[in-house]
């Protein structure tokens, strides 16, 4: 039979290992702590682009008129494409036009010009030209343009004419801005002046202006995101 003392010395010995065990353990624990995970590094923020809508004079333009709409193509983030659009333009007594002059007027501290296309209803891109007239004077806080087709056919109708797509100046991200056509004096010197917002070519002087009715709009910036 096992002696009952040698039995309890063991036990306590035993008991003494693992109490002496445990503290250690801690002891070694504490020496050598886990380094904290860093946290992460936010990345650069990114901007979102401007918004940019318009919203027209009408939807419903009257008589052979002229109105300023949404472009139709070539849009993009943080831009907005603006045409110069033709309602029911017929040039009366001359069988339709080939070309058109005019003048668009909008704040230039808010907005600049991107781009500029031939509208569709005067070939396109491809079949037609977009330029300023280079014998009209600057005039500050307009752009003034003569679209043209390439070749002498003439067009009567509704369609698009002029494109200008446009884009906030640098460090713009709200505001509104009124664009439109800004009348002026055709056929000046000569026998028959008379005040329009778009010449149709070829025109007749005697007969005035063609246009009827003239819309503008308004564009608004607003922050992305």
């Amino acid at each position: 039979m096992p002696d009952s003392r040698l039995h309890t010395r063991s036990m306590s010995l035993l008991l003494l290992v693992g109490l002496t065990f445990i503290p250690a353990v801690a002891c070694s624990q504490a020496e050598t702590p886990t380094a904290p995970t860093p946290a992460p590094t936010p990345g650069p923020t990114v901007q979102a682009p401007a918004v940019l809508t318009l919203e027209p004079d009408t939807a419903s333009p009257v008589g052979q008129a002229v109105a300023l709409t949404y472009g139709s193509r070539s849009q993009e983030p943080g831009k907005i494409v603006v045409a110069v659009t033709a309602f029911n333009l017929e040039n009366r007594g001359l069988n339709g036009f080939s070309s058109a002059r005019g003048r668009l007027r909008w704040n230039e501290a808010l907005l600049e010009i991107d781009g500029i296309g031939v509208g569709d209803l005067l070939g396109g891109n491809a079949g037609g030209r977009v330029g300023a007239p280079g014998d009209w004077p600057e005039a500050p806080g307009t752009f003034p343009f003569l679209v043209q087709k390439n070749d002498p056919a003439r067009v009567t109708g509704s369609g698009e004419l002029v494109l200008l797509r446009l884009r906030p100046r640098t460090d713009v991200t709200s505001g509104t801005t009124r664009i439109e056509l800004e009348p002026f004096l055709a056929n000046e010197g000569g026998p028959f002046p008379f005040m329009t917002s778009l010449l149709l070519y070829p025109y007749q002087p005697n007969r005035g202006n063609q246009i009827e009715n003239t819309y503008g709009a308004t564009i608004a910036i607003r922050p992305g995101g």
